[in-house]
């Protein structure tokens, strides 16, 4: 106006923005936003690491919350907590370096993952980085985005601005936030503190992150004799592709090294190019058998069989089985019965005698056939599961409900193979006031 510059509007879009964000009374508890700060810088960083289609359909990027050691499952969506979990790769970022990080990392698994203990792959920042959840600066970012966001509806003004502090103030620090990872190496139910983890560099940034993990792990990590191993023992117990998977899913035991799990996808392959080099046997629902052929070279195997696999249900009708092996399950054509002979003419039966009486039972006997009939007609569930670690069997616990107090009847443990030391081991460890048969084949030597 003439020959001075006047700010018409009446407030400035951006200023009123970080006053707003910078007002913690706004987002603290009681306050209007209580909490959204929190839950939007999480989102903000659960984007960076893994928001592209692409990445999202391998792998599922859990951000945990401030309650992270004590609550972490009930501060995230219900479509992130373990039960909706599905067959993507989850990769759990810590808010924080843990001081002590493999007796942290351990107590966590323990008390909050009863299955699939040996899937997850903790996200960590470097040990400078503090708390994701104190950092004033991405919380100022984080509350611009979430004021911004509800008040473009009404102010077109902080459309552009919403984006500024996505794009190119929060997004771009949080692709480098995440330096290292670490999975599970050595598990120890009864002493967590002695769990041993793999902390690794990743040597990425954002969402190239998780696939840069997956490489490392499959280069770097996995070793195929372990795996071979495990799927040996399975194959050598007639066991079907799902149990060995969630075999694999589950951490190794007696101190063993967990083999790193690195997906369904790349599990079945390296079974079919152990069944290429004739090492194990596939049995496709009793009617499919695949397996190496007399002097038939193994790539010549692998890309007669690649393929083969299915998914879901199918997993549990594919039995494995070693080279030469009796079949476990199906596929043979039942011979039919032997056409009977014509039975000899039936003799005269004598007549029957009228039953001696017996005297009545006493007051005692009577209780006791009272209690066997009431048993007898009790509906039983029948539980079953194939050979599975100590640790996979506590599972099937969980999901049969079988509680401290529920009566289990007909209870037969079956062990494919253990060495004496093995066996007196178990039996000095069975609780005492219940009798056990044993059974047992002793090779000669």
């Amino acid at each position: 106006v003439g020959n001075r510059l006047v700010f018409k509007e009446e407030e400035n879009a951006e200023g009123k923005l970080l006053a707003h964000a910078r007002n913690d009374k706004l987002f603290d508890r009681g306050g209007p936003h209580e909490g959204c700060d929190v839950t939007r810088l999480a989102g903000e960083l659960a984007y960076a690491l893994g928001g592209s289609e692409e990445i999202s359909r391998r792998y599922r990027v859990l951000v945990l919350r401030p309650r992270w050691q004590s609550d972490p499952w009930n501060e995230l969506p219900e479509t992130q907590r373990p039960e909706r979990w599905d067959g993507r790769l989850q990769l759990v970022v810590i808010p924080e370096y843990p001081e002590k990080l493999e007796a942290t990392l351990g107590a966590f698994l323990k008390q909050h993952l009863a299955r699939r203990r040996n899937t997850l792959r903790f996200l960590l920042p470097g040990r400078a980085a503090g708390n994701l959840y104190l950092n004033r600066e991405f919380l100022i970012f984080a509350r611009a985005i979430h004021l911004a966001e509800q008040w473009k509806a009404t102010d077109p003004a902080y459309a552009p601005l919403l984006k500024t502090y996505q794009e190119s103030h929060l997004r771009p620090k949080l692709r480098d936030w995440c330096e290292t990872f670490a999975l599970l190496d050595v598990w120890s139910y009864g002493q967590p503190e002695q769990c041993r983890f793999l902390v690794e560099k990743h040597g990425a940034t954002g969402d190239k992150i998780p696939q840069a993990m997956q490489d490392k792990i499959a280069k770097e990590l996995f070793v195929v004799e372990d795996f071979e191993a495990v799927a040996l023992t399975q194959a050598g117990a007639g066991s079907t592709l799902a149990a060995l998977l969630e075999e694999l899913q589950e951490p190794a035991i007696a101190g063993n090294h967990c083999v790193p799990w690195l997906g369904e996808v790349w599990a079945k392959e390296q079974v079919l190019r152990l069944c290429a080099a004739g090492k194990i046997t596939l049995n496709l629902h009793g009617r499919k058998q695949l397996q190496a052929g007399p002097g038939e070279p193994a790539d010549a195997v692998w890309l007669r069989i690649k393929g083969e696999l299915g998914t879901g249900k199918d997993l549990e009708q594919t039995h494995l089985a070693l080279p030469g092996a009796a079949p476990q399950s199906g596929g043979g054509v039942p011979t039919p019965p032997p056409a009977a002979a014509t039975p000899p003419a039936t003799p005269p039966v004598p007549p029957i005698p009228p039953p001696t009486p017996f005297p009545p039972p006493s007051p005692g006997a009577q209780a006791a056939e009272a209690r066997d009939r009431t048993r007898a007609t009790t509906p039983a569930v029948p539980c079953g599961s194939n050979p599975k670690s100590p640790i996979n069997l506590l599972g099937e616990l969980e999901k049969w409900s079988i509680q401290p107090d529920s009566r289990l009847t007909r209870i037969n443990l079956n062990v494919a193979e253990m060495t004496g030391a093995q066996l007196r081991e178990l039996l000095q460890k069975l609780p005492v006031g219940v009798t056990y048969g044993l059974n047992l084949d002793k090779e000669v030597s």
